[in-house]
């Protein structure tokens, strides 16, 4: 008898328990069926830029479903978009705390907090560095996570790493193109010109040609260093490479040239190179505007002028050829001349501006 007073003990115990976690489960789904209703007013909201119905709408997702961690991170990116940056990282961290997140969620949360420590002006940059070392060691293997990686420590400046994270995309892609690895290269130079280090910073650059012959940065870089060690003619050497690689780069170098001609006293040299790139390239009007303010600076308005009109011909946007058109004509007497240019510049700048 007592073991039947048992059994039946047993199974109404069990029966009681079963009965109670079907109630909880029960109400989990249903809690989870309603979140899921929020989150998809939430994003209906996003559509409809109503933020603050959007938070609204996020909070009753996680009080239903503590557990829906695409609502946190949404929830932390509005307070990021709002200026509350300590509010964001707090809710981001947060997520990165729980123990059942997936590789996935923890990716995405990691690239959450690093907007929010870029955004906030005195940057934490322990914290920053902590989590660069973290996701470079996770090592994710897609090539949308690593596209979105790179994008950001584009923002930091974090060269080196952007390196090593674009030959995981280019071995993605099954790719042997280097030219955007001969780019990244030549910014850890450009990093190493900045803390005087030019030893290494040469090697960058140099590298950065072996890779791609053509890379323009890597060969401005590789003249800065010339100049700064008052090899001239090879920094010459370099920039005009430059000119003969892509003509429309001169004004990142025109100065930089002029100024080591001057220093050589080689002035003639310079308006010579710049004759025979215009013989090459003679509808590229940014050669045209190099050569007439040395023309002009010369005094030799007639021909400054003639070079400024091929550069407006085409409508060009080097709004300084405009400018010194305009005062030539001006300080020449010619106004109707003068009048023409002014019209042009409302017609292409400011009318274009206020469209």
């Amino acid at each position: 008898m007592p073991q039947v007073v048992l059994l039946i003990l047993g199974f109404a115990i069990g029966w009681v328990v079963f009965h109670k976690n079907w109630q909880v489960q029960r109400l989990k789904n249903k809690n989870k069926k309603e979140a899921n209703e929020y989150y998809i007013k939430a994003l209906n909201l996003v559509i409809e830029q109503n933020h603050n119905a959007e938070v609204v709408a996020l909070k009753q997702v996680v009080v239903l479903d503590t557990d829906h961690v695409e609502a946190y991170l949404k929830l932390g990116d509005i307070y990021r978009r709002k200026g509350n940056f300590e509010k964001a990282i707090k809710i981001h961290e947060g997520i990165t705390l729980r123990q059942t997140i997936s590789k996935e969620m923890l990716i995405k949360t990691y690239f959450c907090l690093l907007n929010d420590y870029i955004m906030v002006s005195n940057k934490n940059w322990d914290k920053i560095n902590n989590i660069v070392d973290k996701l470079m060691g996770i090592g994710f293997k897609d090539l949308g996570s690593n596209i979105a990686f790179k994008n950001i420590l584009k923002r930091l400046d974090k060269w080196e790493e952007i390196f090593e994270i674009q030959k995981r995309i280019l071995k993605l892609q099954n790719s042997q193109d280097k030219k955007e690895l001969a780019v990244i290269m030549s910014s850890i130079g450009n990093n190493y010109m900045k803390k005087k280090d030019h030893k290494e910073a040469m090697k960058c650059f140099k590298e950065a040609i072996t890779m791609h012959e053509e890379c323009i940065n890597g060969h401005i870089g590789l003249g800065n260093i010339y100049k700064s060690e008052n090899k001239i003619h090879k920094a010459i050497e370099e920039w005009q490479t430059v000119i003969n690689l892509n003509p429309r780069c001169l004004p990142r170098i025109a100065k930089k040239l002029e100024e080591a001609y001057f220093e050589e006293q080689e002035f003639e040299k310079m308006i010579s190179f710049y004759e025979e790139m215009l013989a090459k390239y003679p509808n590229v009007p940014e050669i045209n505007f190099a050569l007439g303010e040395i023309y002009e600076k010369m005094g030799q308005k007639d021909r400054a002028i003639n070079l400024y009109l091929e550069v407006i011909k085409g409508k060009s946007n080097i709004g300084q050829a405009y400018k010194n058109l305009y005062l030539l004509y001006v300080k020449g007497g010619k106004k109707e001349e003068a009048m023409s240019v002014f019209n042009k510049i409302d017609e292409i700048f400011i009318k274009k501006n206020k469209e």
